[in-house]
């Protein structure tokens, strides 16, 4: 009979690299098993620990891949992480790879392409974009899961040489969180006048609250500079000036935020500012349609230079153009009599550019005129 004296109860602690586990042996053979037990439900929690979650895949086509390697753990967003992934050829034959495919352009591999002999070991150069992680993550959001996969190309195996890849993540977390990112511009900038100070709450990360904040901004668009109330909340301002000379299109930069925590760790995060500069004088109407004309008829329409954001005519000296089937009649001094001519065997939607002779300005103003022409 059973006699409970020679029964042992083995019970670890919960942890996140073992589980509960709960054997009755009889003498050394249910010892050893229950050991086992153990050792195997460490390792299971350990690997779950180190993919956070994830499934990990160390060995692909005899390569292998060390575990420690397909997790970096916690890291700050970083828009250009260091990393290094190593890779030992356990078959017996050398392993030619043609070439790396990512699932996403936040992870770049150096070199391009290897041969790993048998039983060589052999380490890879990556960086990553751990600011991707963000890309559907809440705006007030501090943390993020990073996931990305890097697939070899083997020379020789199956149709495109394609297999499956190493999934390399860990969790992000960022220095600051913005009230908007990016930062859109939503005054109307017109060249020449005073630009309105661009300006967006941002909060910073708990640990780094008492760590140096530094701004750069590209002096060739504006000048940045942080407010703060008071520091030891976490909560600022940014606020961007413009440069009064940027030229007329989209405009387009990043201002760089420096965080020097006082360990001596270093968090540079990017925010994008997005808008547009108009010029002085527009068109008005920017856009002609013509209706269905016969091939090479004339047709005339009228557009006027305007003052930019407002309806009265601008002083103009001069309108002329290089298209060869468009005239430009003054009218008035500043309305214009447009004559397009259609030589094309067909319908066609064209862009025409006329330059703005203007008494207070030293330069000539070129502005775009769309056309469409419904031919038959």
């Amino acid at each position: 009979m059973d006699n409970p004296a020679d029964r042992v109860c083995v019970e670890p602690p919960l942890t996140h690299a073992s589980v509960r586990v709960r054997c009755c042996e009889r003498g050394r053979v249910g010892k050893l098993l229950c050991c086992c037990a153990v050792l195997v439900s460490a390792i299971g929690g350990f690997g779950y620990y180190l993919g956070a979650g994830r499934q990990l895949v160390t060995s692909l086509n005899g390569l292998k891949a060390r575990a420690e390697d397909l997790d970096f753990g916690v890291a700050w967003a970083n828009q250009q992480f260091p990393w290094k992934l190593s890779l030992t050829n356990h078959s017996l034959s050398p392993v030619r790879i043609a070439s790396f495919v990512t699932t996403c352009s936040c992870l770049e591999c150096r070199p391009g392409s290897v041969v790993i002999q048998p039983d060589e070991t052999v380490q890879l150069k990556l960086t990553l974009d751990l600011s991707r992680a963000f890309g559907n993550a809440r705006a007030d959001a501090f943390e993020a899961v990073f996931q990305a996969e890097l697939r070899p190309v083997i020379e020789g195996h199956a149709q495109d040489g394609t297999v499956a890849g190493w999934q390399i993540g860990g969790m992000v977390r960022r220095g600051l969180s913005f009230g908007e990112s990016p930062l859109r511009i939503k005054d109307r900038l017109v060249r020449g006048s005073t630009f309105p100070i661009q300006s967006t709450d941002f909060a910073v990360h708990s640990s780094l609250r008492e760590a140096h904040i530094g701004v750069r901004c590209p002096p060739e668009f504006g000048k940045a500079t942080i407010l703060g109330w008071p520091p030891s909340s976490g909560n600022f301002r940014l606020e961007v000036a413009l440069n009064p000379k940027l030229e007329p299109g989209p405009v387009s930069f990043d201002v760089l935020l420096n965080i020097q925590a006082k360990h001596r760790e270093k968090v540079v995060q990017a925010l994008r500012v997005m808008g547009a500069v108009e010029e002085v004088v527009q068109l008005a109407p920017g856009r002609l349609v013509f209706g269905a004309e016969a091939v090479g008829a004339r047709k005339s329409e009228y557009v006027t230079v305007v003052a930019a954001g407002r309806p009265q005519p601008f002083i103009v000296k001069r309108v002329t153009t290089h298209d060869k089937d468009v005239s430009c009649v003054a009218r008035e001094s500043a309305l214009y009599q447009v004559s397009v001519v259609f030589s094309a065997p067909g319908p066609q939607e064209r862009r025409i550019d006329f330059d703005v002779e203007l008494p207070s300005e030293a330069r000539n103003v070129r502005l775009p005129l769309a056309v469409v022409y419904h031919g038959r």
